[in-house]
């Protein structure tokens, strides 16, 4: 006799073996494991260009505080022509331009070209006149200019700095074109605005 146990067993083995068992499968491969790739970091023209537009935006914005914060300490030089005067030029604090929406001061910043007379006015207005309107049609141009018939010293003014010019052609009546040049100091992983170029020509 046989035992039940036994039996039981046998009955098992053969249902797991026997013709309708089902055929042994191979274990798939794991699948591969894709990393992200790391975006290349930007070079130094393209973080110098999102400088500068990100200074148009807040001129535009009239975002005071943002403007001063992008200062260094020694504050912003104000160029009223394409040569950098140290001896003559207006230095503007952080705290000047972070008070621009109330300060009636009225700055000198040069010499309006064609005239010889004066120019001056508000830190507010300035840079409303000469930055807020700059259009996506300006040529930028990332340490160097684009009309090269004024004589520059920016080199030599500013050695190992980044400078976006932002060349404007002629649009109206008068200038016949116009450039605002932002002079940016690199320090560790910020772009300090130090120096603002401002030149035209007038026919």
């Amino acid at each position: 006799m046989i035992h039940p146990l036994i039996f039981t067993l046998a009955a098992t083995l053969t249902a797991c073996t026997g013709p309708g068992a089902p055929e042994p499968t191979e274990p798939k491969p794991a699948e591969p494991v894709t990393q992200p790739e790391t975006p290349a970091a930007p070079t130094a023209d393209a973080r110098a260009l999102l400088a500068a537009e990100r200074l148009l935006t807040l001129a535009r914005a009239k975002d005071w505080a943002a403007i001063s914060a992008a200062l260094p300490a020694e504050g912003l030089r104000v160029s009223g022509s394409s040569i950098v005067r140290l001896d003559a030029d207006t230095v503007l604090s952080p705290a000047a331009l972070a008070g621009a929406a109330s300060d009636a001061k009225v700055y000198r910043w040069g010499e309006l070209p064609g005239s010889g007379l004066p120019w001056e006015s508000t830190i507010a207005t300035l840079l409303g006149d000469t930055l807020a309107p700059i259009a996506a049609a300006a040529v930028r141009t990332v340490n160097g200019r684009h009309d090269t018939s004024h004589t520059s010293n920016l080199a030599e003014v500013y050695p190992g700095h980044t400078w976006v010019d932002l060349h404007s052609p002629a649009g109206g009546e008068l200038p016949a074109w116009q450039s605002a040049v932002i002079v940016l100091r690199p320090e560790g992983d910020k772009l300090l605005w130090v120096g603002l170029v401002l030149d035209r020509w007038i026919p």
